[in-house]
């Protein structure tokens, strides 16, 4: 039981990186973004610490940063945007590229309409 546990905490961990390098963002960062799309608000430093913390030390993942990292990512999929390592269907870097591109000025856009609402 704990084996299985600690291989879904490493796929959301996979998981939570893969949407930082899509969004061009540390982690420290979608953890703000995550944040504030769960919860509707800013998040204080000292709520954001206490959560990303538990996260470099052993891989735990709040159920608002793993949500936001699974949407992130199924946008993504949904828009057939590629990434290198993560699609076998980016067939040159360069157009891996692109699409990395391209999704963040999308996010970029959909952020500001949320921060704007």
């Amino acid at each position: 039981m704990l084996k299985a546990c600690r291989t879904v905490a490493e796929g959301d961990a996979q998981q939570v990186e893969a949407a930082a390098a899509i969004l061009n963002v540390s982690e420290f960062r979608l953890f703000e973004l995550a944040y504030h799309d769960w919860f509707g608000v800013l998040a204080k430093e000292s709520n954001l610490e206490s959560a990303y913390m538990p996260y470099v030390m052993t891989g735990a993942v709040p159920c608002w940063l793993r949500h936001f990292s699974r949407k992130t990512l199924q946008l993504c999929d949904e828009a057939g945007l590629f990434l290198p390592g993560l699609s076998a269907s980016a067939n040159t870097f360069v157009s891996a590229l692109k699409s990395i591109e391209v999704w963040s000025f999308i996010l970029f856009l959909s952020v500001i309409t949320m921060l704007v609402n």
